[in-house]
């Protein structure tokens, strides 16, 4: 499975505030920040938190946290009176620096760069051994289809159903990671994970083997879902771009490393040794896994704020729970969250063009890219007689165009930088986003039909390999584009617009390698894969459309930042507040640049 990791990530927070419109003056913007500036604490934020001084004064009875009269402490390191009504507001302090390098409970944007590097390194070989996974699995499939005396077709939903638990995973692992933290979830899922390969490896009948197939999917998809919130949990928006353009190239390049190492152990070995290589990479990723923190910022401060209201008495509030305390809101439960975040993608796909939209694209290609472990090994397989080790080389072009794809997403994050300090460091319109996804969308069609039409035994084999390139580097543009696209288009909603696109990809690379043996047989090679080219080509406008009236859909959309949402029930905490601001703030901006631009046309 591949993930759309983005340059700007936000915490997977389902955000339900009422905002201004793009279409309000510009004081509505203001006013909101001039509410926001009257919520924040703005007391000294230096100090660690057993800095309390032996002095105080007396609280009465039931003010507090107790029948027990308490002394408040007249040098706390965080603002408030430490009482129900007035409590401490936990926020990250100065110290938190020396914390965080000793291992404690500390800001993870303040970690030192090796330990940063270290986590990036291992959710993204976690993430790569999942990808790695799905893949792998067709190295040993020809053997299968001998021991388990079934059809090549019903192999393949060996492929299937492991890319189906990705459709479901993610909308489970997000919001249990958002009330348990990103350690314990990815922690429990990843060992499930690797305990789920082990009945693979055993497998005395095909049933045993796509249920295990299925779960190791559906838990493995965590990594999918969640590793990239944990590497933009360590790195700030200015520092992210390398963190990201790393991690992402696991992703993609697992199912390209899949069918080669996977070709070569069917060939020398048996199909169980697929697994069990599988099982040893899941093994030493897991080892690594246990010595990675917590990076959750609102779960560290939560349990910060619930340790120190039991040590000291006083009521401790974290900063990203505040609003709601004061609104006497309580959080919503694990089931009441579980029943928002999987129904709202849900809602989405159906009720929002550009989620919609971009979901399909993005399902396409996700099915295409599944479609080519099964075409490609029927394209130099059988057509040019290579033994699966060698076949499996046939990805090794996918794999340098995805490469080039994130180097390309890197150079264009410099640029869209570039162009954010011009601005003044104002939040861009989405649209900035989508120039590598026209990029991308044109890339895609030109492989595939350069792949299609020399794929011929009688043309070098060297050339379908370089045709196959423009399509990985397509693929990965499109990707990260539309990715980065919907997180800057629903902010406050990105978790739920990601979910959507996740769960309509995994469906296309679930059902797409279905019929792949029985179109090429029926159609032949070339005009197979000239089938998913034209299909590619046929959805290449949806980025210009979105491009010229991306803004326009926005402004009618009820989930989109800046727009009212008075139907929604949780109280949005002061970052979400600020976030919508600044959106309403760059929505008005745009819309004036516009008119003026339209005045200034009818000048001249």
């Amino acid at each position: 499975m591949l993930v759309s990791p983005s340059e700007t990530v936000v915490d997977l927070h389902e955000h339900e505030l009422e905002v201004p419109t793009p279409g309000a003056t510009a004081s509505s913007a203001s006013t909101l920040h001039e509410g926001l500036e009257g919520h924040r604490a703005t007391g000294s934020l230096k100090g660690k938190d057993a800095e309390y001084s032996e002095k105080g004064v007396t609280v009465a009875p039931g003010e507090g946290v107790g029948e027990k009269q308490q002394r408040i402490p007249s040098a706390s390191p965080y603002e408030g009176q430490g009482t129900e009504s007035d409590p401490f507001v936990v926020r990250w302090l100065d110290a938190d620096a020396a914390e965080g390098a000793g291992g404690g409970d500390g800001n993870p944007l303040l970690f030192p760069s090796r330990k940063k590097w270290y986590i990036v390194g291992c959710v993204a070989g976690s993430t790569m051994c999942v990808a790695f996974g799905s893949s792998v699995f067709a190295g040993g499939q020809t053997q299968m289809v001998e021991y388990f005396h079934k059809s090549n077709e019903l192999l393949t939903s060996g492929l299937s159903f492991y890319v189906l638990g990705f459709a479901l995973g993610p909308l489970l692992w997000g919001p249990l990671s958002e009330v348990f933290g990103r350690r314990p979830v990815c922690l429990a899922t990843y060992s499930l994970y690797t305990l789920f390969i082990l009945p693979s490896a055993l497998a005395k009948n095909l049933e045993t083997l796509l249920i295990s197939r299925f779960l190791a999917g559906l838990f493995g998809g965590a990594q999918m879902s969640n590793s990239g919130a944990v590497v933009a949990d360590v790195f700030t928006a200015s520092d992210r771009a390398l963190g990201m353009s790393l991690y992402a190239m696991c992703p993609f390049l697992g199912p390209v490393i899949g069918p080669i190492l996977g070709g070569y152990i069917g060939e020398y070995t048996t199909w169980r040794w697929v697994f069990w290589a599988q099982l040893i990479f899941a093994g030493v990723t897991l080892f690594f896994h246990i010595f990675v923190p917590e990076t959750y910022a609102a779960v560290l401060l939560k349990q910060r704020a619930a340790r120190l209201t039991n040590e000291t008495g006083y009521i401790h509030i974290s900063i990203y729970d505040l609003t709601a305390h004061q609104a006497g809101a309580k959080p919503p439960t694990l089931l009441q969250k579980l029943k928002t975040d999987l129904g709202r993608p849900v809602q989405m796909l159906f009720t929002e063009p550009i989620v919609a939209l971009f979901a399909l694209y993005c399902a396409v290609i996700y099915g295409i890219l599944y479609s080519c472990f099964g075409g490609l090994a029927l394209v130099f397989q059988k057509g040019r007689h290579w033994k699966g080790g060698a076949a499996g080389l046939a990805f090794i072009g996918i794999g340098v165009g995805a490469t080039f794809g994130i180097y390309a997403n890197f150079i264009i994050n410099k640029s869209y930088v570039r162009k954010l300090a011009k601005n003044g460091g104002q939040p861009l319109p989405p649209e900035d986003r989508l120039p590598l996804c026209i990029i991308g969308g044109v890339a895609v069609p030109i492989g595939l039909f350069w792949l299609a039409w020399t794929q011929q035994p009688s043309v070098h084999w060297i050339l379908p390999i370089i045709g196959s390139a423009p399509f990985g580097f397509g693929m990965v543009c499109i990707f990260l584009a539309v990715s980065n696209y919907l997180v800057d288009a629903y902010l406050l909603y990105a978790a739920s617009t990601l979910a959507a696109n996740t769960l309509f990809r995994s469906l296309f690379g679930a059902a797409f390698p279905l019929f792949i043996t029985p179109m090429f047989t029926r159609l032949g090679n070339s005009w197979a894969l000239s089938l998913f080219a034209f299909l590619s080509l046929g959805l290449v406008p949806i980025p210009l459309v979105f491009m010229r009236y991306g803004a326009s859909l926005r402004g009618h959309s009820k989930f989109a930042p800046g727009h009212p949402a008075s139907h929604l029930s949780r109280v949005p905490t002061l970052a979400e507040v600020e976030v919508a601001a600044e959106v309403a703030e760059a929505d008005l901006a745009r819309s004036e640049d516009e008119r003026a631009e339209r005045a200034l046309a009818k000048v001249v």
